[in-house]
């Protein structure tokens, strides 16, 4: 099992739905961090998390596709697994600082991590739906990112599932 120092969740109250610097909104869209959001760093032939800040590319339409959901008042919330945390090849602070940039950046309502590994067991890690349910309150979603979030979220929250090539 990953250490305490590991839990997963909202990096901060404020990143909470309808907490903060949002209006609190009923529906919402969740977004996968890594090759969604921000481009996957191949190594070896395989997508990776950044390893920095440096290394950290958001998508050249996350911000203008964001910011259109967001006008027509869905909140943003991003469900991301980066269990090199607690393989311990990353850092909960460099984790940390590349979610930083990208809230800083687009307009994020809630982030939520899981920072265990595979064999940890724990209820948050995708692709069960422990972080969405951590969303809670938000009734009607829809759910962009990889096969399995979207199916997972269909499945789970009966909501309407999508699985764009690109975020345009």
């Amino acid at each position: 099992m990953a250490p305490a120092s590991f839990s997963s969740g909202a990096q901060d109250v404020r990143y909470e739905v309808g907490v903060g610097r949002r209006s609190k909104v009923k529906r919402a869209v969740f977004f996968d961090r890594d090759g969604v959001l921000n481009d996957a760093v191949v190594r070896l032939g395989r997508p990776y998390p950044p390893a920095s800040v440096d290394e950290l590319h958001i998508d050249d339409g996350a911000s203008s596709s964001l910011s259109a959901l967001h006008e027509r008042g869905f909140a943003i919330v991003v469900v991301t697994n980066q269990p090199d945390v607690a393989r311990g090849t990353a850092t909960r602070a460099q984790v940390e600082a590349i979610n930083g940039r990208l809230l800083a950046n687009l307009p994020i309502d809630a982030l939520y991590v899981c920072y265990h590994d595979n064999a940890d067991g724990c209820d948050c890690r995708k692709p069960k739906p422990g972080m969405l349910f951590a969303a809670a309150g938000i009734t009607k979603s829809t759910s962009f990112g990889r096969i399995w979030l979207a199916i997972v979220v269909r499945y789970r929250r009966r909501a309407r599932s999508k699985v764009p090539n690109r975020l345009d």
